[in-house]
């Protein structure tokens, strides 16, 4: 019975329409996660890092920190 699965109605609505709706948004979510890897390995621009002698330490309240004029 399973293996006719692909021959019902139902079964070819799930190959030619939800399989390739899976599969582009599971591309999409792999471009949104490479897009936020890239921004966590992006130096931090905030004036709390450019005025520290070393690296943050992660205790900084960055949401509050205002970014330095461009």
């Amino acid at each position: 019975m399973a293996d006719e699965f692909f021959r019902t109605m139902m079964g070819r609505r799930h190959y030619e329409g939800t399989m390739p709706k899976v599969a582009d948004e599971l591309h999409r979510l792999n471009k949104n996660l490479e897009a936020l890897v890239a921004e966590f390995r992006r130096p931090c621009r905030c004036p709390c890092a450019a005025r520290a002698s070393a690296p943050p330490t992660g205790d900084v309240d960055h949401a509050s920190a205002q970014e330095p004029p461009r």
